[in-house]
């Protein structure tokens, strides 16, 4: 897989882009060519799997506080649950993006 970092073809800058369709346009020289002056990078099964751990905890998170949030009775308790523990929710998924 390949991210695009520059306009190539009708891929658009930031689209990841199966191997496979790449080659139905460029040859193997061409790919390479394109690597190397900065249009495409390879992505990595493993950047991916971080990538998709880190979405799959943040939505833990992201969830976490919304139940929170909605189990508060009032709308005076939903504000002091939002001002507790919204600084909270923002540090543990900065944490994350440390972590991972």
């Amino acid at each position: 897989m390949f991210k695009i970092l520059r306009p190539t073809l009708w891929f658009c800058k930031n689209d990841e882009v199966l191997e496979s369709q790449f080659k139905i346009y460029f040859s193997e020289k061409g790919i390479r060519e394109l690597i190397k002056y900065g249009f495409i990078e390879p992505i990595h099964n493993e950047t991916i799997a971080h990538q998709l751990e880190f979405e799959k905890r943040k939505f833990e998170i992201i969830n976490t506080f919304c139940d929170k949030v909605m189990n508060a009775k009032t709308i005076t308790e939903r504000k002091k649950v939002i001002d507790n523990e919204l600084g909270s929710a923002i540090a543990k998924i900065n944490q994350l993006k440390d972590l991972l």
